[in-house]
């Protein structure tokens, strides 16, 4: 997450705000370290107890503030950014990336890739 966070604020620079969203505060920081807006944890909130009021804010987030995207790993919640209208990344790790160096056992030998249905 941290490594996402240095290279939108490289690309994008200090005019952007970045709001981290999730379970934990990126590198381990906690809110006050943080010290900027945040949405982690927000689906404790009395608000947002449930899916969609959680998307209802998303959407008025989107609608009233200028939102460039959201990146995250692949769950619920990234398809609720997209149906919200906002622009998303979803980074999805293959079960088979840590089975050694490219060959055997890797994205190169998925059996999609050979044609085979999984």
């Amino acid at each position: 997450m941290q490594d996402i966070i240095s290279a939108v604020r490289e690309k994008l620079g200090p005019s952007v705000t970045i709001v981290p969203i999730g379970d934990v505060f990126p590198g381990g920081v906690t809110e006050e370290a943080w010290g900027g807006p945040h949405l982690v944890r927000y689906y404790t909130w009395a608000q947002t107890r449930d899916r969609r009021s959680q998307l209802a804010l998303l959407h008025h987030l989107n609608k009233n503030f200028n939102v460039l995207g959201a990146i995250g790993m692949r769950s619920g919640v990234t398809d609720q950014f997209a149906f919200a209208g906002i622009r998303t990344i979803s980074i999805d790790i293959t079960p088979f990336q840590n089975r050694g160096a490219l060959g055997e056992g890797t994205m190169l030998d998925h059996p999609r890739r050979a044609g085979i249905a999984a």
